[in-house]
C-alpha cells in the first residue's frame, strides 16, 4: 500500500527547499491556471515574489472555475463567471498584479477538452496566441500528475501551444495536491525533479489572495483537510510551494 506519511518524509528529506531569490531566474512569467484560485494555491509565493523584483507576470485563466457544486447547479453561468472574475481581481492586487495582468479563456468548468477531443486544437490555438502576445521566459503550468480532468487538459493544451512557439521557453510544472495518493504514485516513477521554493517572506500576501477566493474557501479547507474557525484560510498555506522541471 502506497504511504502518504512515508512519501511527505521522503519529499521534504530529499527535495531542495531553493530561496526565494531563486524565482528571479524565470524573468517574465506567463502562469496558467485551469481554474481561479488554482495560481494562488499553487504558486501564489511565487507570483508575488516575481512582482516584487520587478518581472512581468501575466495569468492565463483556462476555465471560470465554479462557486461550488451544488449552487452551481441554480446559479446562472453569466452570474458564476461574474462572481469569481470579481474574486479573482481581488487575488491578482494581493499578489501585485492588475486586471491588465490576466486573460480570461472562459471555458465552461470541467469541459477545457483533451487531447484527441473536439476543441482541442482551437483551445492549443488561443494559448499560443497568448503566449505569441506576451513572449515569456518561463511558462508555468499545472502539474501533469493532477488527475483532475480540467488540469490534465490545461496541461495537455500547453504543452501543444508550447511545442508551436517559435523559442524555447523555460518550461515549470506546480503542485497543489502534494497528498493525493493518485498524485504520489504517478510521481513515484517520475523523470522530474520535484523541489520546494521559500515563500515565507510572502506568506502573508498568498493568504490574502487565497482569502479573496471566499466562494472557494470551504473547498480549500477540504482539499487540504484542515478546519481553524480562527484563521481566515484555516492554516492551510505552506511556507514553501513545490514545482517540477526536467
Amino acid at each position: 500500500m502506497f504511504s502518504t506519511q512515508n512519501f511527505m518524509h521522503q519529499f521534504l528529506q530529499e527535495n531542495t527547499l531553493r530561496p526565494a531569490s531563486y524565482v528571479s531566474h524565470w524573468k517574465k512569467t506567463l502562469v496558467v491556471a485551469p481554474h481561479p484560485q488554482d495560481e494562488a494555491l499553487g504558486c501564489g509565493g511565487a507570483i508575488t515574489l516575481l512582482r516584487q523584483y520587478g518581472f512581468d507576470v501575466k495569468i492565463l485563466y483556462i476555465t471560470h472555475g465554479h462557486v461550488n457544486h451544488m449552487a452551481d447547479q441554480v446559479i446562472p453561468k453569466a452570474l458564476i463567471r461574474e462572481i469569481k472574475e470579481k474574486e479573482t481581481a481581488g487575488a491578482l492586487h494581493s499578489m501585485g498584479l492588475t486586471g491588465q495582468d490576466a486573460a480570461y479563456l472562459r471555458i465552461q468548468d470541467q469541459l477545457v477538452p483533451a487531447k484527441g477531443e473536439p476543441g482541442f486544437e482551437e483551445v492549443s490555438r488561443l494559448c499560443l496566441n497568448e503566449l505569441e502576445a506576451f513572449s515569456p521566459d518561463t511558462v508555468v503550468i499545472p502539474c501533469r500528475y493532477h488527475h483532475y480532468d480540467d488540469h490534465y487538459a490545461s496541461w495537455q493544451v500547453m504543452q501543444q501551444a508550447l511545442d508551436q512557439l517559435p523559442y524555447a521557453a523555460n518550461r515549470v510544472e506546480y503542485m497543489i495536491w502534494k497528498d493525493d495518493p493518485k498524485t504520489q504514485e504517478m510521481m513515484s516513477d517520475s523523470v522530474l525533479k520535484p523541489w520546494r521554493l521559500d515563500i515565507q517572506p510572502v506568506m502573508q500576501q498568498k493568504i490574502e489572495a487565497l482569502v479573496a477566493f471566499r466562494s472557494q474557501k470551504k473547498e480549500i479547507l477540504d482539499w487540504f483537510g484542515r478546519e481553524e474557525p480562527h484563521d481566515p484560510i484555516g492554516g492551510v498555506a505552506q511556507t514553501w510551494e513545490t514545482f517540477l522541471t526536467d
